[in-house]
């Protein structure tokens, strides 16, 4: 309706309805007698609306933005029976997001961006019933855990659609996850969800594409970041500073005239850093797959291989009342 303006709005309604019935029973005596220590019974419902309007505007062959707002509100409310604890949340959010490009030629791209999101807790999350793994460990929930949110911005050039260069910057509030609890007279560790942290993120991301020799495509990945991370909680360490680095690499491989096999090797390698309050090892993968077309490509057969190295395992250390404890 508006001269020059191109105007987009809409709605959403989604519903989730979970209920997670877990009975444990005894039955050394021949008769079921249920185990109220271990059944766990957790009904959930989780209602989100959200109202969203966009608008795009082309001022010129080399100009044009975008700019959106979503209004979204989530109802949550959980029942715990065997605890008899029902727990509600009713919150209204506002989420912008905004971009600009300009395209002084078909060689060159430059785009400046932002958005604002929301990461709400899975419903397992939010159940407060203790599972008792062993006489050391325990597992719950927090039904009081909060939705994390960020904002994120980004600064990207292309250049012939092969280099790809992207500088950007996200900023987290409220994150949360699961957190090591530990009691130092009982010896007791309680792990249980918490909204533990608030942390920002600065980076550089470079991608390259090569694709100069016939049969083979090669797409290459660096990224070096900076991360910042302040605890919420007191017995966890206060804060957590490092750099990160990840490169990766991306090939497939023609190795026929009729283009009938096909292989490719991808590769990533991440370097020992930091990730919220934790240090973190270093960790890579090797996949390797081929690809073989029969009758006319009307039948296919892929075999592959993932991690053949087995290099995805990562080592994870961080402090609670002053114990180290690390994961993996």
């Amino acid at each position: 309706p508006l001269e020059n303006i191109e105007l987009n709005f809409g709605g959403k309604f989604s519903l989730t309805n979970s209920d997670n019935d877990i009975r444990f029973f005894n039955t050394t005596t021949g008769v079921l007698i249920i185990d109220l220590n271990q059944t766990n019974q957790f009904e959930y419902e989780e209602t989100n609306s959200a109202l969203y309007v966009s608008a795009n505007k082309n001022f010129n062959d080399k100009w044009s933005a975008k700019i959106g707002l979503r209004l979204e509100n989530t109802t949550t409310e959980g029942l715990s029976v065997q605890l008899n604890q029902r727990n509600e949340n009713d919150y209204t959010k506002v989420f912008p997001s905004a971009y600009i490009n300009y395209v002084p030629s078909e060689d060159h791209v430059f785009s400046l961006s932002y958005n604002k999101r929301i990461s709400r807790p899975d419903f397992e999350y939010l159940n407060p019933f203790r599972i008792t793994q062993n006489p050391f460990l325990i597992a719950e929930g927090n039904p009081f855990l909060q939705p994390s949110f960020s904002d994120n911005f980004e600064i990207s050039y292309i250049n012939k659609q092969k280099w790809v260069s992207s500088l950007y910057f996200s900023q987290v509030k409220d994150g949360f996850g699961q957190i090591v609890v530990i009691d130092n007279e009982t010896r007791v560790r309680a792990v249980t969800p918490q909204n533990y942290n608030d942390s920002y993120t600065i980076g550089l991301t470079e991608s390259y594409t090569f694709n100069k020799w016939k049969g083979w495509e090669s797409v290459n990945t660096l990224n070096i970041n900076y991360t910042h991370t302040d605890a919420l909680l007191d017995f966890i360490n206060d804060r957590r500073s490092g750099y990160n680095a990840y490169v990766s690499t991306s090939n497939s491989f023609v190795l026929n005239e009729d283009r009938t096999i096909v292989s490719s090797i991808d590769a990533w390698y991440s370097f020992p850093g930091v990730y919220e309050i934790y240090e973190t090892s270093s960790s890579s993968s090797v996949d390797l797959s081929f690809k073989f077309f029969f009758l006319q490509r009307d039948l296919q057969l892929t075999v592959t291989g993932s991690d053949l190295f087995r290099g995805q395992i990562v080592e994870a250390t961080a402090f609670s009342n002053g114990v180290r404890t690390t994961f993996e």
